[in-house]
C-alpha cells in the first residue's frame, strides 16, 4: 500500500507513517501500530494499491531491510519485469466435490493496475488508543458486478490482452472487497 492517510472532516489527510504498508494476511505482519496521530475527527481511511511510476520503476535496493519497499522482506518486486506486485492474491479452491486441488494466482502489477481506496470511517482521536480492524472479505475479489469463475481462469500477472480483462474485474470487484471496524 502506498499514500496509507487518515482524512479529516474536512477532506485534509494525516499519512500514517512515511504512507508504505505492506501486510501478509496469513502471517504474522497484520498489525500496525501509529503514533502521533494528531486529535480530531476522522471520516475514512484511503490508501492505494500500487506505487507512483517513480518509486515503482526505481531502484528497490534504496530501502531499508524493514522497511515494506525492501524486496528481500516482502517479495513483491519483479525484478525480470522491473517494478513491484502490488497485490498477490494466492490460494486454492475446490474444483468440484471429488477434486479440492485447484489453485489460483492474481498478481496486480503495473501502473495500469494501480487502484486507489476510500473506506468510510468515523472516529475522534482525542489522545487515547485507538484501535480500527481493516477486514478483507476475499470472496468478493471473485464475485461482485461481475463473478469470476475460478475453474475458467485462475491465473493473471496483469499482461496481455485476456489478463488485462479479467484483472480489471478482479481490481472492480475489490473495491468492495474491504470494511473498517473500530475495536
Amino acid at each position: 500500500m502506498s499514500n496509507l492517510a487518515l482524512v479529516k472532516e474536512n477532506g485534509d489527510t494525516v499519512q500514517l507513517g512515511d504512507g508504505y504498508q505492506w501486510a501478509d494476511i496469513r502471517g504474522t505482519r497484520n498489525v500496525f501500530n501509529y503514533k502521533g496521530i494528531p486529535q480530531g475527527k476522522y471520516i475514512g481511511l484511503q490508501f492505494t494499491m500500487g506505487l507512483d511510476s517513480a518509486t515503482n520503476h526505481g531502484n528497490p535496493q534504496v530501502w531499508p531491510s524493514d522497511h515494506p519497499l525492501n524486496p528481500n522482506l516482502n517479495g513483491l518486486h519483479w525484478g525480470w519485469a522491473g517494478g513491484y506486485i502490488f497485490q498477490a492474491f494466492d490460494g486454492r479452491y475446490k474444483v468440484n466435490e471429488t477434486d479440492p486441488s485447484g489453485s489460483f494466482s492474481f498478481h496486480t502489477a503495473t501502473m495500469q493496475f494501480v487502484t486507489r481506496y476510500f473506506l468510510p470511517l468515523e472516529i475522534s482521536v482525542e489522545g487515547s488508543k485507538h484501535r480500527i480492524a481493516v477486514r478483507i472479505n476475499g470472496d468478493r475479489f471473485f464475485g461482485g458486478a461481475q463473478s469470476i469463475k475460478l475453474a475458467d481462469k485462475s491465473v493473471s500477472h496483469s499482461e496481455g490482452t485476456d489478463d488485462e480483462q479479467l484483472m480489471r474485474v478482479f481490481l472492480d470487484n475489490s473495491l468492495y472487497a474491504f470494511r473498517i471496524e473500530e475495536q
